[in-house]
């Protein structure tokens, strides 16, 4: 234990000793409009490693040219600190998308891009997000990545957007996902108005080995200076295999300042694929030094499998 909070302790140290300066995305890349960064983060999950390990380490590229966005990041993961662990290390294409603003209402994004679902599945990076550990409901009840065309509009009112989704071919990088998908056509609406917002979702996707099925779901999110409240619920119906009826989270932030979150969230799902039902709870603490930097640490529990367990993590993006 002693060895953990010391891998943690000088994990932290380096990170915001090196960054201690003005957060900045990336540097500028000479003679074009493209901005070069990366994002690492270290995980400490005894459930599923022994030791500290490098969980993301991602390349960025991104920038934009009149009317015409680009991101693309290429990531590796699971890259073990010690030489005495067995990895399973590999580099994916994470994203690649081009994005055009045809006007000030409607955008047409193609390429890789993350899947238009819910709030949670927007922002996936350890260090923006709430808490290390992602909801259960990101992994089994839809894409969290398509490779498609997606095209945004806005109506005037500024306050209600939609999205329709289309993909009818394989991944671009046909590992890097949590699903393994060819097909995915997807409706999302979503309504926000200052410190709330809502979101529906509707879509449906085939698996690579053949299975299809059909998701719906509703999200919120409410946002003061003190708390930030946010909730997922999803169906998944299955046309060969068993459905999975529901899987939800409810997450509660409890902001300190601008640098200190306490998190508290409760999880419950209904999966006939694996015949569990169960709840999972999740109290943790973020510590952010900078907008660049994110400390964090989460006990995690679960109602029916015996998979307890502490995650500590430290991230960075620059």
């Amino acid at each position: 234990m002693f060895r953990l909070f010391r891998y943690f302790i000088l994990t932290g140290l380096l990170f915001t000793s090196v960054y201690a300066d003005a957060f900045r995305y990336g540097i500028p890349v000479p003679k074009t409009p493209l901005y070069a960064g990366a994002y690492i983060g270290t995980v400490y999950n005894p459930y599923e490693y022994q030791h500290l390990i490098i969980d993301d380490l991602a390349l960025l590229l991104y920038g934009q040219k009149e009317r015409f966005h680009m991101l693309g990041e290429i990531e590796a993961s699971d890259i073990p600190l010690r030489h005495t662990r067995k990895s399973d290390f590999r580099i994916y294409i994470e994203r690649l998308e081009l994005t055009w603003d045809k006007d000030d209402f409607s955008s047409i994004t193609v390429g890789k891009f993350n899947s238009d679902i819910g709030f949670w599945n927007l922002t996936r990076l350890n260090t923006l997000t709430d808490t290390s550990t992602s909801p259960y409901i990101t992994e089994v009840m839809f894409p969290e990545l398509t490779t498609g065309i997606t095209l945004h509009h806005t109506f005037n009112d500024e306050t209600t957007t939609a999205s329709l989704t289309l993909q009818h071919n394989p991944n671009i990088d046909t590992q890097y996902n949590n699903l393994k998908i060819d097909r995915h056509y997807a409706l999302s609406l979503n309504y926000s108005d200052f410190t709330y917002a809502y979101k529906l979702n509707i879509g449906y996707f085939r698996e690579k080995n053949t299975t299809e099925s059909v998701y719906a779901g509703i999200a919120y999110q409410q946002e003061t200076d003190n708390w930030t409240f946010q909730g997922e619920l999803f169906t998944r119906a299955c046309f060969d295999k068993p459905d999975i009826p529901y899987n939800g989270y409810l997450q509660l932030t409890r902001h300190f300042g601008l640098h200190h979150d306490l998190i508290f969230r409760q999880e419950f799902y209904k999966n006939n694929q694996t015949h569990i039902k169960e709840g999972i709870s999740l109290i943790g603490y973020a510590y952010r030094p900078k907008t660049s930097v994110a400390l964090k640490t989460e006990y995690v529990r679960h109602s029916v499998l015996p998979v307890h367990h502490i995650i500590f993590s430290a991230s960075v993006i620059f």
